[in-house]
């Protein structure tokens, strides 16, 4: 039954993003790396996904950040940064904790297209934290007010300590604001 539930979910989540009007995403402003130079309220980073080690499992995950007082500043020489304090809420099917976090969600460099942001250096205390820059795609944008972006990171590497095989599939949502 649980199987069954958490295909529903994931089809309902497919239908519900998959939704919405071709002619609005051509109308939309399109991204630019001038217009996102400055700082910007983070108000909502989430992760989801699953941790699979060959041979050991898999370990489904979510994180949320909540009470962010982060700013996150765009310069325009290509490097971000941010400071700030959080709580952030990771859950596993065993555990759910909370850690509270002043240091911002990190610091690196950053591309900007029409509709993607890439971000290097996220660090946010989960286990979403990969050396890999981070794609986020354009959700939403409106000029000097808010940035929704959406992004999923597929990463396969072996673990240097345990010779292990690590596979990570995840799902991101970051929410910035003026």
């Amino acid at each position: 039954m649980r199987i069954l539930s958490i295909l529903f979910l994931c089809l309902s989540v497919f239908t519900i993003s998959s939704c919405g009007d071709d002619e609005d995403m051509a109308t939309a402003t399109a991204l630019s790396a001038e217009a996102i130079i400055g700082d910007w309220n983070l108000t909502a980073y989430n992760n989801g996904g699953d941790i699979i080690v060959v041979g050991l499992g898999s370990n489904t995950f979510t994180s949320s950040i909540t009470n962010s007082n982060v700013v996150v500043t765009f310069g325009a020489n290509g490097n971000w940064s941010s400071v700030g304090d959080y709580d952030i809420t990771v859950v596993t099917p065993d555990t759910t904790e909370t850690t509270t976090y002043d240091d911002g969600i990190g610091m690196g460099t950053y591309t900007v297209t029409s509709t993607q942001l890439v971000l290097s250096g996220i660090n946010a205390g989960d286990d979403a934290d990969l050396d890999l820059p981070t794609v986020l795609n354009v959700a939403e944008y409106s000029v000097d007010n808010l940035l929704r972006l959406r992004g999923n990171t597929r990463e396969t590497f072996m673990d240097p300590v345990f010779g292990l095989t690590v596979s990570v599939d995840l799902d991101t949502e970051m929410t910035l604001e003026r």
